[in-house]
């Protein structure tokens, strides 16, 4: 099947070693100990192990299989290193090996062992290969002995004399097609190699291999023999250059040897290592020339397979794969109007769809100063709406450190990573270009101000350049990116943006639905050329030399913030919050469930606007509206000048008509009332709420287009009418510029704080563990049945409800940053901070309080404050919700007959070893309900109500319907009393008076 490169020192006799049962019982004993590793402060490996009954065996004979992950063969400590390993026990019950594959190989660099400094000194010759020519192993290579070798029985009982597995692959197109053609003259087993059933890795030398080949029917594999190391190398990389051999395509080769990590001490063990010359199934020279012109394989593929039915049913079944590919290389070959009608037909073939993916994609350079990265960035903002997390990301550690966090909050955002490739040979290339490029920008960048301190930026710059690290996208963090571009830094940032819009429109092509032409590229690149940031951050000088941050420094830096403008982002009429929601609730009075069904969703998950305001420009639509923008941007800039930009530009009247919603967005059609104020929207309105975090506001503007064009009453679009046309008057302002935003997601507004919430300690869980957490939490609460509450059934209808499980969320807390975002949220003053805007404040009526002498015990920093210690993760429900809450603690803080544990046989993934392994590091400290804090008991108790929010309703009914049953039964017994004692008292009278009529008759 394949040819050679280098034979083993020949051996006139194979070697004869029996398995040594005390060392099998150790190794099997370590693996069996690996099942099920215990965490003992150090992560061991795992291993899977499968047991499989011998057909047939007359003494009920099992074998089992062993089975290591890929990357645990790169540690030190595992028992063995052999890939394709089964044990059985013998009639004396003794452990023993009856398959032995090879050991893990891996290619030339992809282990310090592999590297080829370390091969010329530690290895030796002769050596032999076989060429590996593209050809898949069979799974099953005996179901053909009968067909190319001798008796199986034979061949079984010679392989167990000598204490060997042999090693062959399974080469028939009648059977199955490969990458390379093996007809009727080619086909057969093909022996590889012949390896000591024992727990280090001892192999047949080459020669023996052919010997055993010939003795037995085998076909060999081709060996191309060298002694020099050094002579090896040479080879490959010839071989590299042209991917044959021999006039055959090969995709690689694996060297047979000798190694020792001390030749002088140690003795020479057998060892294997590849070299992938990167060929794959349709990549040989001719292909890649072929797709360079014609797009992807796959539509000449398709067009084929679509045109004859019967060679995709071939296809399926992994035949007629050559033949096909050879058609498409003579295709390739083809020139002039044939291939031009087939360009015709199918396009360039460029751009396939693959996912549908349309949002939530996340480019992430990887790079150093002065490469483009911003450039690019800006450029895409010119064509389309993206995220750029614009930082270098030189090292590992920060990619890392982006792609958890991602994946934690978003795991199903998809992350591209733009690798601005720099090699050692390019590195001073690199240097000097970007170089030139940061001295030429001067201070035009957010960070580098080389115009102003160009020795500093040159250190700074030098200091990316020695710890950049490459992206390797197939070992982590890297391989945690859905796909990698690959850019030139030295090439202009022209170039670049278009093999970036490229490949995103190919990979997505619902997000990038047409490729730019260049012209609209060439208007980006200069757009973004002419970028100027709005606002520079200064980088602190470490080197000790600096004026000290004291009050001369703060004062100073205090003068630069008040110096600095920052643009207009919007323009709106913020309309007073209590009276619109008054509105709102006056609005659903009396409507029919299906119409505020919507509405009190929106309220119970918490997602009605914390403000109200009607936009009448944003920055976005500048362009649109020149004029308009020119009137709100001058009239803003002339209050700046006066110093009262943060405070209100005037005033208007803003009517508010009707409700207008789908099963996504709910907002207030709107009547400016005062003619001095006009708004770019083609409707004025007011954004009452979106049903969750993945529908954005301005999706009011396409709700409300739908509702003109088609009107409400579709059954999707519904309006309600305010019949009394209520009028609110409002400040025209823009946005406050220095009321900090959200922290944390937990914050979403004054109310978010106060959201029911369980609070746990955590022991720095990895990704992998929360995700893996969260997936059982999901499964536990999605059991939950949505309760009917007496409130829900009068405000939505009988049968209606709203479902909590999507809206519970697990978050993790950054303490620090949620003490920060507490402080804002009680303490922090909008009228306090407008007066003075540049003035950071840090006295006990500021932001940025230290909390003594401003939090009263019931103030909500006092309350979670002590809870908030250490590394803190937050369950957060959007209601109170004992029945989900109960649900939730089953998962994360089981306790048995309170909250037991999901039963193993309904929910086996709850005892993966890496959700247990997780839980181990969950502590629940306590939660907040209803705005009082409570204990891990009072956690429990409100989990453990039985029959949620009604049956609490239904026990407090009770009890006091059995206080007022005592009442009433206390006084009717006073009363009972005493009327039978005046009704005794009466009988005693008249009996009396009876008697006294009696004597005097």
């Amino acid at each position: 099947m394949a040819e050679p490169i280098i034979p083993m020192p020949q051996a006139k006799q194979p070697p004869k070693i029996p398995q040594d049962v005390s060392e099998v019982a150790s190794m099997v004993k370590s693996l069996d100990k690996g099942r099920n590793p215990t965490s003992n402060g150090k992560k061991s490996f795992k291993v899977k192990r499968n047991t499989f009954e011998v057909a047939n065996s007359p003494d009920d004979i099992t074998v089992d299989s062993w089975k290591f992950s890929d990357w645990d063969y790169k540690r030190r400590d595992l028992p063995t290193y052999a890939r394709g390993l089964f044990t059985t026990r013998n009639r004396r019950n003794e452990p023993e090996i009856a398959v032995r594959g090879y050991d893990k190989f891996f290619n030339v660099g992809e282990v310090n062992e592999t590297e080829w400094k370390n091969i010329l000194e530690q290895t030796r010759g002769p050596t032999s290969s076989p060429s590996r020519r593209m050809a898949a192993s069979s799974s099953s290579p005996a179901l053909r002995m009968a067909r190319y070798s001798q008796d199986e029985g034979a061949l079984a009982a010679e392989l167990r004399r000598r204490n060997v597995t042999a090693v062959a692959e399974l080469c028939d197109d009648a059977f199955e097609e490969h990458i390379l053609a093996y007809g009727e003259d080619k086909a057969g087993l093909y022996l590889h190699g012949m390896n000591l059933n024992l727990p280090v890795f001892t192999t047949y030398t080459s020669d023996l291999v052919q010997q055993f080949a010939d003795d037995w029917g085998f076909r060999k594999t081709g060996l191309i023999v060298m002694e020099d190391v050094n002579e090896v190398k040479n080879f490959l990389e010839k071989v590299a250059e042209s991917g044959a051999h021999d006039g055959r395509d090969v995709e690689g080769f694996v060297i047979r040897c000798q190694r020792s990590y001390n030749p002088a001490a140690t003795p020479y063990q057998d060892f294997f290592f590849k070299v992938h010359q990167g060929v794959d199934f349709w990549e040989t020279s001719p292909v890649q020339e072929a797709q360079a012109d014609h797009g992807r394989v796959s539509l000449y593929a398709r067009k084929r397979l679509a045109a004859d039915p019967k060679l995709g049913k071939l296809y399926v079944q992994n035949h007629g794969i050559i033949g096909l590919r050879d058609d498409f290389l003579a295709f390739k070959q083809i020139n002039g109007a044939d291939a031009a009608n087939f360009e015709n037909q199918t396009g360039d073939g460029e751009g396939s769809p693959s996912i549908g993916v349309d949002k939530d994609v996340i480019l992430v350079p990887i790079a150093t100063i002065g490469c483009g990265k911003t450039t690019i960035a800006q450029a895409l903002l010119e064509t389309r709406a993206a995220v750029i997390a614009d930082r270098n990301n030189a090292a590992r550690m920060e990619r890392r450190q982006i792609i958890t966090d991602v994946k934690l909050q978003h795991p199903s955002a998809r992350l591209v990573a733009l690798h601005f490739v720099h090699t050692p040979d390019t590195m001073d290339k690199i240097r000097e270009v970007t170089q030139a490029r940061v001295i030429e920008r001067g201070d035009n960048h957010q960070t580098i101000h080389a115009a102003t301190d160009q020795a500093k930026f040159m250190h700074v710059m030098e200091g990316f350049l020695d710890r950049f690290e490459p992206c390797n996208a197939f070992s982590p963090p890297d391989d945690g990116f859905d796909h990698v571009i690959d850019l030139n830094p030295l090439v202009d940032s022209r170039q670049n943006l278009e093999v970036v819009v490229k490949q995103l429109h190919q990979w997505y092509p619902s997000l990038v639905k047409d490729m730019p032409s260049a012209e609209r590229l060439d208007e980006a690149i200069v757009a973004a050329m002419g970028y100027k940031p709005d606002i520079k951050h200064t980088i602190p000088d470490r080197g000790g030399k600096s004026k000290p941050f004291g009050r001369g420094g703060q004062a100073q830096q205090q003068q630069q913030d008040r110096q600095e403008k920052k643009p207009l982002e919007y323009m709106a009429v913020h309309l007073p919050t209590r009276e619109v929601n008054d509105i709102l609730e006056k609005a659903f009075v009396g409507q029919p469930p299906e119409a505020a069904k919507f509405y009190r969703q929106l309220k119970q998950t918490r997602r009605v606007q914390a403000k109200f305001h009607v936009t009448l420009i944003h920055r976005a639509s500048a362009k649109q509206h020149p004029e308009l923008w020119k009137k709100y941007n001058d009239l803003y800039e002339e209050a700046e000048k006066a110093g009262s930009g943060q405070n209100k530009l005037g005033e208007c009247d803003v009517m508010l008509e009707r409700i207008v919603f789908d099963d996504r967005v709910m907002t207030f059609v709107a009547r400016l009332i005062n003619d001095e104020w006009k708004t770019s929207n083609t409707v004025a309105h007011v954004t009452i709420g979106t049903r969750d975090s993945s529908v954005k506001p301005k999706e009011s503007n396409d709700l409300l287009a739908k509702w003109l064009e088609d009107g409400a009453g579709d059954g999707k679009i519904h309006d309600v009418v305010l019949e009394d046309k209520p009028t609110l008057k409002g400040p025209v302002r823009p946005p406050p510029r220095h009321a900090p935003g959200p922290a944390h997601p937990l914050v979403h507004g004054p109310s978010a704080l106060d959201a029911p919430a369980a609070f746990f300690q955590h022991n720095n869980l990895t990704a992998v563990e929360w995700i893996a957490v969260r997936r059982e939490l999901k499964t536990a609460l999605a059991a939950v049945a949505p309760p009917l509450q007496q409130q829900q059934q009068q405000q939505l209808g009988e049968g209606q409800h709203v479902d909590l499980a999507p809206h519970v969320r697990l978050e993790v807390l950054r303490s620090r940053m949620f003490d920060v975002a507490m402080k804002i949220d009680e303490f922090f003053d909008p009228a306090l901070a407008a007066r003075d805007p540049a003035t950071p404040r840090t006295d006990r009526h500021g932001p940025l309080a230290d909390g003594k002498g401003i939090d009263p015990a019931n103030s909500t920093y006092a309350q979670l404050s002590p809870l908030m210690s250490g590394p803190v993760a937050a369950l957060v429900f959007p209601a109170v919700s004992p029945p989900h809450l109960a649900a939730a603690l089953s998962v994360l803080a089981p306790t048995p007959g309170l909250f037991p544990a999901p039963p193993k046989k309904k929910n086996p993934g709850y005892y993966d070893p890496v959700v247990q392994a997780a839980l181990a590091k969950l502590l629940l400290v306590g939660g907040r309900v209803e705005g009082k804090v409570f204990d891990v008991d009072g956690i429990k108790w409100v989990g453990g109500i039985d029959g949620g929010l009604d049956g609490l309703r239904a026990r407090l009914v009770a009890m006091l319907q059995g206080v007022g049953l005592g009442l009433t039964n206390t006084l009717e017994s006073g009363s009972k009393s005493l009327w039978l004692s005046l009704e005794g008292r009466k009988l005693q009278l008249e009996e009396e008076q009876k008697g006294e009529q009696k004597q005097e008759s």
